[in-house]
């Protein structure tokens, strides 16, 4: 029921999400819906919670499980995990498209209760990554958003994507190779390496005259 409501909220937004196309694509009855959740607000809240316990999954454990990587290694796990995650779950980036867009009380409690964590977790990785001199010194949190919106807006129009470029995004193997391009891009950049300048020609020297006896 929890995922329903986050795909209808993704599509239609939270004014135009009615449990009644919830409870549709949720299998359930509409009373069954007004019956675990009073309001919309709640269900709203309810699903947001449900996410976030999916995206904790990506960190969760992350620095004992990869501890010893570097934390280069380290970020380039996560982001391929993330994209797996944004492959599976493209509603959940179409979601916060949504929300983001407005200030308000629901962005303010989604921000502070679940979104803030998350984005610490992830700063913290690239934190570490700039201590140890392996990452650029950009600003963390234009970088926080780089991952995350690079991780995840291939995925959000899948129609648009199989239209104009003729790619299946929930191909397993578009996915692997998407996030085997956005690491190598992101990480290593986009221009091809130059090959050296050759240096300055200089002629060959005189060949030495041999002294008479």
């Amino acid at each position: 029921m929890l995922r329903a409501a986050l795909s209808v909220f993704a599509d239609q937004g939270f004014d135009g999400a009615g449990t009644t196309e919830i409870a549709r694509r949720a299998g359930v009855t509409q009373p069954l819906v007004h019956y675990h959740f009073d309001t919309k607000e709640a269900l709203w809240r309810a699903a947001v919670a449900e996410v976030f316990v999916r995206l904790g999954a990506l960190t969760d454990g992350a620095a004992a499980e990869l501890r010893d990587l570097d934390p280069l290694a380290r970020m380039k796990v996560m982001l391929r995990r993330y994209v797996r995650f944004s492959a599976a779950n493209p509603e959940v980036a179409r979601f916060f498209q949504r929300e983001g867009i407005h200030k308000g009380e629901r962005l303010d409690w989604l921000v502070a209760q679940h979104a803030r964590p998350l984005s610490r977790a992830i700063a913290a990785l690239i934190a570490d990554g700039q201590r140890a001199g392996i990452l650029k010194r950009a600003p963390v949190e234009m970088l926080v958003c780089l991952l995350i919106t690079a991780g995840s807006s291939f995925f959000t129009a899948p129609a648009l994507v199989a239209a104009e470029h003729g790619l299946d995004v929930t191909d397993p193997d578009t996915i692997e190779r998407y996030a085997d391009l956005l690491v190598d891009v992101l990480f290593n950049g986009l221009a091809r390496a130059q090959p050296a300048a050759p240096g300055p020609r200089t002629s060959a020297p005189a060949p030495r005259k041999r002294r008479s006896p």
